[in-house]
């Protein structure tokens, strides 16, 4: 065992001199791109680089430790350099405050939101660089309010989040003795098997968000929660049941908006919004110049203009950034047939 931790020691260090040497070169970087561009500032420099960085190098197997170290490294200087905030979608501990977290790492301040609306403002205003919502979910489709927003909305998309959605019960009663439950309809409805099968009887309580309903049933006793791992460390209860979804492969899409545009990565995907005159075959057409130029359509979505009854806007995502020849030729066409037409971002493809 000795041995072993003299080896551990030897390689620990090295590990950290290879880190601080690492965030050397990164601030060397920046200080060589800003004697070319003055008006660079470091937010941009560190998200532009992050974007390019290569793991071609890393097997596929060890990306995902790789990746946590860069974001820590990334969170440390965007903290230290630039005291980089973001709003999210609270409170503490909801699934966008982990999906937040796993983005920009530890060192960031996160500012929780009562509302959607709220972090766009947030970040309108300035009073915060980036905001984290979520915009899509694998079992319940598109996050409404989210895209709506982004029709009067100033702010660009700036990347995306995928975080795999892991519901656990959550009480510090024993299973035995939960009566009552506490979380989100649409939580409950995930869950609807599990539930069914092992606490039949039990009250469903509607809350806000998984996060408030763990700090509701914090002091209660024969109560419980549904909620994330991140919920049972940040309120100090207890996790009694592991994944009690129905589906193992929930997952969530969420968005991370700015007023500034995000430079192209290596892999980019671009997000528009589009408004069309209601006639016979106008959606159809719509998509002509996408074939026409061979761009790749990823999704589509429709929602109410409000402006008029029957009419629609309709959210597409595309693979290339808005500037590749083939996407801004195939806009360009879309622009012709359109009322209105809005890029929301292109940015790298998670």
């Amino acid at each position: 065992m000795k041995k072993l931790s003299k080896k551990l020691n030897v390689v620990d260090k090295r590990l950290a001199s290879l880190i601080k040497q690492h965030v050397n070169m990164v601030e060397k970087a920046f200080l060589d791109a800003k004697k070319r561009n003055k008006n660079l500032d470091f937010q941009e420099f560190i998200t532009s680089y992050k974007h390019k960085r290569s793991s071609s190098l890393v097997l596929m197997d060890e990306k995902k430790l790789i990746n946590a170290i860069y974001t820590e490294v990334d969170s440390y200087l965007l903290n230290k350099y630039a005291k980089t905030k973001v709003s999210f979608l609270g409170p503490p501990a909801t699934f966008t405050h982990q999906a937040a977290k796993n983005y920009f790492g530890s060192s960031i301040e996160l500012i929780p939101e009562k509302s959607i609306a709220d972090v766009f403002k947030e970040v309108e205003k300035g009073n915060c660089s980036f905001g984290v919502a979520p915009v899509e979910n694998s079992v319940e489709g598109a996050v409404n309010h989210t895209l709506d927003l982004f029709i009067s909305s100033e702010v660009h998309i700036h990347s995306e989040v995928f975080l795999s959605i892991k519901l656990n019960l959550l009480s510090n009663s024993s299973l035995k003795n939960v009566k009552c439950i506490y979380s989100r309809s649409i939580v409950f409805g995930q869950c609807r098997n599990w539930l069914k099968n092992n606490l039949p009887g039990a009250r469903l309580v509607d809350t806000t968000s998984t996060a408030e309903a763990v700090k509701m049933i914090k002091n209660k006793k024969n109560c419980g929660a549904i909620g994330s791992s991140l919920c049972s460390q940040i309120y100090g209860v207890n996790i009694i049941a592991e994944a009690i979804h129905d589906d193992i492969n929930n997952m969530t899409r969420f968005l991370v908006i700015s007023k500034k545009k995000n430079p192209k990565g290596r892999n980019n995907k671009t997000s528009i919004v589009y408004l069309v005159k209601d006639k016979p075959g106008v959606l159809f057409d719509s998509l002509k110049p996408f074939k026409k130029h061979g761009v790749n359509l990823v999704k589509i979505e429709s929602r109410p203009s409000k402006l008029r009854a029957w009419e629609y806007y309709f959210f597409a995502d595309m693979d290339g950034y808005e500037t590749d020849r083939k996407v801004k030729l195939a806009l360009e066409d879309l622009r012709k047939k359109c009322v209105f037409l809005k890029v929301l971002g292109s940015y790298p493809v998670s």
